[in-house]
């Protein structure tokens, strides 16, 4: 019997959750977002939304909303196609037209399938891979979409800037490291060097995706805990160019893997 967390190393909290405050040189923002991808877009377009109205009516005054991502580029790390509920997407943005969204086909169909060794037995969709009306896309389109979004309502984009530790005083996150740029094989400064920064903000968010180091750090090193523990699955990602693509998403599940192994494939036509 082999249990990957057993196998895990543990995790370096004492090089992530840093006691210290940010340094004199620190760039000041009032909310910081610690990646870049759907989620964390997300709140920091409704925030400075939110923070924009608020401002107009004589209320809150202008706020730094900031974004990290240790991509080069926004969405460069979102890599996955997907099958998308649009309902969230047209809740954040409700005065745009539907041709505006970057989507692409509407889930017309879908099937499931058990696969054997050698054949594939059609069995009924479970509720939870029911997609019809859902939209087909790239994660990676709707990410560098919604980034154009968020700087047009003054969001701070800092993509190439992977966080290294949160900054922290007691119990209370002030900030977070980068880490440094540049660096050779062996560790040493490089041509292209570039010390590491220091962010200050009063708020910091993690949305660093479910198998964010900081994330990780932040949990145990607050004992945060819960009945049901995270599980995750590797995936491969393959791009087919064929002469007609399906009519239909396509989830299996048994063969190759072993029938007591969770898993299984889908398959989404992009176009």
């Amino acid at each position: 019997m082999i249990e990957p967390s057993r196998l895990r190393p543990d995790l370096p909290l004492k090089q992530v959750i840093l006691e210290r405050e940010p340094g004199d040189e620190a760039v000041p923002l009032d909310v910081l977002f610690v990646g870049g991808g759907p989620a964390g877009l997300a709140g920091a377009i409704e925030l400075a939304r939110l923070a924009r109205e608020d401002y107009s009516t004589g209320g809150l005054s202008q706020i730094e909303i900031g974004v990290l991502d240790k991509a080069s580029a926004v969405g460069e790390h979102c890599l996955s196609g997907a099958v998308l509920n649009p309902g969230p997407l047209r809740e954040l943005f409700p005065d745009l037209e539907e041709a505006d969204f970057p989507f692409r086909e509407e889930v017309g169909a879908e099937a499931v399938f058990l696969l054997t060794s050698g054949s594939a037995i059609r069995v009924p969709t479970p509720p939870i891979m029911r997609n019809r009306g859902n939209r087909i896309t790239s994660i990676c389109e709707v990410v560098r979409w919604m980034g154009t979004k968020a700087e047009e309502l003054g969001v701070n984009l800092f993509p190439g800037y992977p966080v290294d530790a949160l900054l922290v005083s007691g119990s209370v996150v002030h900030g977070v490291r980068t880490a440094p740029a540049g660096l050779s094989r062996d560790g040493s400064p490089g041509p292209a060097y570039a010390p590491a920064m220091d962010l200050s903000a009063k708020v910091v968010v993690l949305s660093e995706g479910a198998r964010g180091l900081l994330t990780q750090c932040w949990i145990a090193w607050q004992g945060v805990e819960s009945v049901n523990p995270q599980s995750y699955s590797l995936g491969v990602k393959e791009l087919w160019e064929v002469s007609a693509p399906p009519d239909r998403i396509i989830h299996t599940l048994g063969w190759p893997l072993l029938r007591d192994t969770f898993g299984g494939s889908w398959i989404y036509p992009m176009g």
